[in-house]
């Protein structure tokens, strides 16, 4: 992967009008066409709905909300075991918007507040996690992925280090982005700050993104929700910041800026694009977003009224774009809309699993269906 900068580096177009690099390249015109394809599927003996999880080596943890309840399950839908936990009460806690397996079996999960524990294989509490100051944040994207280990550390999106709130304005713009956690010692050190060549670190105000970043080869590829780039920093120099790329999506619908700490976006008439996840892996790098909905979109197909709201997000195209040091950028990859949320992707060459999205189906079943997909380049 430290080639794979390297090689951005040489492609990219830069952006000298900017104190700090931006880069991207043009999709390459001979590279192959890929595809998202459904292999197989599975099928999980459990009624509810899934709002997160994760997968590691043939292993699932979902977490369903409806029952504040964890299933473990096998890459064949078997369930090895489930744990409900409470909803009230000291040790309590729910919403939770991260799930992630080490490398040992055992779980962390993490809610957008303060709960914050590992679990042993069976699921049982091993521990409860104290971090050294609270968290100020009150909401959380359940599908984003903003928790990752590095070196026996835990690199996450935690709000709330000398009292500031996420909800403040310029926070992303003033303020440290992540906190590198040693549970060790009991202490967090903050880490990377928001580039020049961003958005986000200028005087304007535009509606709050979340974050979603991966960790490879010690390199932190993060991206802003509403942004259309890929932020790179290097961890090994203190999160010292890389570069910027720009993975030049075909479409990406951007809301206005915001005319002081008063305003607020609109969604009444147009719906951002998303970048809803990252995965840098060896053999390159994967995104998935959606590419938002314009005014005339949004009024055509007349979205304000009840009965066509819920068809909204199922009328916005999402796609995949594939990064390698082969080809460059790939083209959009569109992603059906019987395929739901996906929680993890271990390499990008291999399967993966997606919830299937029965609302968009208008299947009701006493069960959880994952597909089992795989890219291919043809």
């Amino acid at each position: 992967m430290k080639r794979l900068i390297l090689a951005l580096l040489v492609v990219g177009t830069f952006f000298t009008s900017c104190s700090e690099n931006q880069s991207g390249s043009e999709n390459n015109p001979t590279q192959g066409i890929w595809e998202l394809e459904i292999v197989d599927s599975i099928q999980v003996d459990h009624l509810g709905e899934i709002s997160t999880g994760d997968f590691r080596d043939g292993i699932g943890v979902l977490f369903d909300y409806t029952s504040n309840t964890l299933i473990k399950i096998d890459e064949t839908g078997k369930i090895l075991t489930k744990k409900t936990f409470p909803q009230d009460g000291p040790d309590s806690f729910q919403f939770l918007n991260t799930v992630e397996i080490d490398s040992l079996g055992g779980v962390y999960i993490k809610n957008f507040m303060n709960a914050f524990y590992y679990l042993n294989s069976d699921l049982s509490v091993a521990r409860k996690i104290e971090m050294p100051f609270p968290s100020t944040s009150f909401d959380g994207a359940t599908d984003s992925k903003a928790f990752e280990l590095w070196k026996g550390k835990i690199l996450m999106w935690y709000a709330g280090r000398d009292d500031k709130s996420p909800y403040e304005n310029h926070y992303l713009r003033d303020e440290f982005l992540l906190e590198l956690f040693d549970e060790s010692e009991g202490e967090s050190k903050a880490m990377l700050r928001t580039p020049s060549v961003s958005k986000f670190a200028s005087d304007q105000l535009y509606d709050r993104p979340s974050i979603s970043f991966s960790i490879h080869d010690d390199h932190v590829y993060l991206t802003f929700s509403n942004e259309p780039l890929v932020h790179v920093y290097d961890l090994n120099r203190n999160g010292e910041y890389v570069e910027s790329l720009d993975f030049k999506p075909s479409r990406f619908i951007l809301g206005r800026e915001l005319k002081d700490e008063f305003d607020y976006a609109d969604y009444s008439e147009l719906v951002e694009g998303r970048i809803w996840s990252i995965y840098a892996r060896d053999d390159g790098v994967l995104i998935k977003y959606g590419e938002g909905m314009d005014e005339e979109q949004f009024t055509i197909g007349d979205y304000l009224n009840e009965e066509n709201f819920p068809k909204l997000q199922n009328n916005i195209k999402k796609y995949y774009k594939v990064y390698t040091e082969e080809e460059g950028w790939s083209h959009d990859i569109y992603i059906p809309n019987q395929i739901g949320q996906v929680f993890e992707v271990e390499s990008i060459s291999e399967p993966f699993f997606a919830l299937r999205n029965d609302e968009f189906l208008g299947e009701e079943r006493d069960y959880i269906t994952f597909y089992k997909l795989q890219l291919k380049k043809k």
